[in-house]
């Protein structure tokens, strides 16, 4: 592993953000009918954006995932009276809002009873923290702006990293060298990168379709059976969707909270997901958009005589 020294860059504490871990001889083959990306695409030293639905096929988390470095190799040396496929160990981390991972553990042990799996919160003993890459250092198979995950010792950290969004950047490199990142400029970029993330008051409300998660890569259609599986798959070849995900942009702060209202006119024409502000007081928001509205001139925050909304990216 990497020590938290070594590692150069403007990092921020995400504060908001937990982990908690699925491993086991059986973790793969439990996780394979429960998420909705195959567990084969979740490697060490890389992010992949996935989530965990209801039978309904509605999200109860979206997360960040990937692998322990190291894990399968540590956990045989230390069960060498094992059989080799018994001693053959997976850890796989997640990582998402702080406040959904006990609903989210919750969810994931009532299927896990009969798989040899062990289902641990890791956040009160893991730091996390986020950057942002520049995207030359980012090549055509990075997962939607997700670069890597780095776990390091012995400070037990997990350093995220993100393509810098051109949209989301507006200051030179020497500025930049200049400016903590903070937080919410991290969450910026990411939700500038149109990637989405859920807290526990949205939880099982959006469908993956809701969220652009098929085109993010983040379900996978080709892989076998999971949880809500049947209701996503209807969506993908049957369902024809009348609302998608949208970005809308504010250049004052505004106070962003999950499911408030975007309206045109006295119309609610959008519903919103996530966003953040970042140092410089913009605002951007992920929102499930009616798509008859996304003609419209003004777009308000709240209610008709709310913060007026750019809409930034139009799907």
């Amino acid at each position: 592993m990497t020590s938290h020294d070594e590692l150069i860059g403007n990092q921020t504490r995400l504060e908001s953000f937990g982990t908690f871990e699925i491993s086991g001889v059986d973790a793969a083959r439990f996780l394979q009918g429960q998420i909705t990306i195959n567990t084969d695409s979740i490697v060490e030293n890389k992010l992949s954006l996935a989530a965990v639905c209801n039978p309904q096929g509605r999200c109860v988390a979206v997360f960040f995932a990937t692998k322990k470095p190291g894990a399968s190799t540590q956990e045989a040396a230390n069960q060498d009276t094992l059989s080799q496929n018994e001693s053959n160990h997976d850890s796989f981390w997640f990582i998402l809002p702080k406040d959904n991972i006990e609903a989210t553990i919750n969810h994931f042990k009532k299927y896990a009873v009969f798989f040899k799996t062990e289902i641990n919160d890791r956040t009160d003993s893991t730091n996390i923290y986020g950057t942002i890459t520049d995207p030359k250092n980012s090549n055509d198979s990075d997962n939607h702006k997700l670069i890597n995950v780095t776990f390091t010792e012995p400070d037990s950290s997990i350093i995220m990293a993100v393509t810098k969004n051109a949209q989301a950047q507006a200051q030179s490199a020497d500025q930049q060298a200049k400016t903590q990142l903070t937080e919410q400029d991290w969450l910026f970029n990411v939700a500038s990168n149109g990637i989405p993330w859920i807290s526990q008051a949205s939880a099982s409300h959006f469908l993956p379709h809701n969220l652009n998660l098929p085109t993010l890569e983040a379900v996978d259609f080709n892989k076998g059976c999971y949880t809500g599986q049947e209701v996503i798959a209807r969506m993908q070849y049957k369902g024809k969707l009348k609302s998608h995900m949208q970005q809308f942009r504010c250049n004052v702060e505004i106070n962003i909270t999950t499911t408030d209202k975007i309206y045109v006119e006295s119309q609610a024409a959008a519903e919103v997901i996530c966003g953040a502000t970042n140092h410089n007081g913009t605002s951007t928001l992920l929102a499930l958009a009616k798509d008859r509205y996304l003609d419209a001139k003004i777009f308000r925050l709240n209610d008709e005589n709310g913060p007026i909304l750019e809409l930034v990216n139009y799907h």
